[in-house]
Formats: C-alpha cells, sequence, structure tokens
C-alpha cells in the first residue's frame, strides 16, 4: 500500500521484501506500472539498487523484526543507495549498546534466538522476532557509510517497553549534528 502511495509523489518507486508472495500480491495490486517496481531480497544488501541512485528510503516496522547484524547492514545500504542530499527515514527500536563479540552480544543472541522460541513454544504463542539497535551505534553506522543522522524522534504510538525511534538522514555532508526530540 505505501509503496502504491507513493507512486502520487515520486516518478518512479521500488518496493523490497523477503516475501515472494508479498512481492507477488503487491504486483497483482500495482495501478503503476513500469513506475512501480517490486523485488524480493532476502540477503542484508541490496545490491539490485546502484550506489546513489535513490532520492528517498522509508522503512517502519521493519527493521525491529530483522537480527542486529542484518538490520544494522540495511541501514548502511540505506545510505548508499541515496543520492547526495537524499532523506532516508527509519523506524527501530533502541536499546543497550553490545560491543561485537562481547559477552553482552552473545547472551542477546541467545535470549532473542533459542530462549525466546523455546519459551514462546512452551507457552503457544507465535515467535515473532523483535530486536533493536542502540541509538549510538545507529548513528555510528550513519555516518560511517557517509550520511548524517539529522533528527530523532519518539515514536508515540510504540509500546513502552521499549523505546521505538525514528531516525532522519540525509545523505552525503550536506547536514551534521542530530537535532532530538525525546
Amino acid at each position: 500500500r505505501l509503496t502504491q502511495a507513493l507512486c502520487e509523489e515520486f516518478d518512479k518507486v521500488v518496493g523490497i521484501d523477503i516475501s515472494s508472495t508479498m512481492i507477488e500480491t503487491a504486483e497483482r495490486f500495482n495501478c503503476h506500472g513500469e513506475r512501480c517496481r517490486y523485488i524480493v531480497n532476502t540477503g542484508d544488501r541490496m545490491p539490485m539498487l546502484e550506489d546513489a541512485s535513490i532520492d528517498f528510503v522509508y522503512s517502519n516496522i521493519t527493521l525491529q523484526h530483522v537480527p542486529p547484524e542484518a538490520s544494522t547492514q540495511y541501514i548502511a545500504e540505506f545510505v548508499r543507495v541515496l543520492k547526495p542530499g537524499g532523506v532516508a527515514l527509519f523506524q527501530l527500536p533502541d536499546g543497550p549498546y553490545h560491543r561485537q563479540g562481547s559477552l553482552g552480544e552473545r547472551w542477546y543472541a541467545f535470549r532473542r534466538g533459542p530462549l525466546r522460541r523455546f519459551w514462546k513454544r512452551i507457552r503457544g504463542q507465535p515467535l515473532i522476532e523483535m530486536h533493536y539497535v542502540n541509538r549510538g551505534r545507529v548513528c555510528e553506522i550513519v555516518e560511517s557509510a557517509g550520511g548524517a543522522v539529522v533528527d530523532i524522534r519518539d515514536d508515540e504510538t510504540a509500546r513502552k517497553k521499549r523505546k521505538s525511534l525514528f531516525y532522519s538522514v540525509v545523505a552525503g555532508s550536506l547536514h551534521h549534528g542530530v537535532k532530538s526530540t525525546d
């Protein structure tokens, strides 16, 4: 639905999803012909998109379902594909920072992986992966990829168990500094 709506504002729009079924359904409802393209992508990179080829990237309630190793790669990819001055808006829950390879990172991976699956199974609940990435880490990734975080806002609609943030990112070094409204 959002990809179709963005066609009202942009000349060309690309929707990317991990699910081929979702892409097939989206293609059936495509009202914009060649202006709207859908792509299945099961990796954590977007090689089908060229560097500096996109004006606007939007991701909401998606990265939180992707393990941090992949979601952080996607954030770098968002900046890579943006044209200079292009904007990325994305949402991701915030949480503690775990250094790569640390005991904290291993505990997080165990708690969010096998332990969570076991706990959900014995309680008869469906498994829905929920992850977070520390806000400082998100800013590091964006800056390393050549972008700037220009705004961070609380997602007021999110459950308050974990703070969910909306990031506004600009590609290139046109803007510097973070304005935070939380």
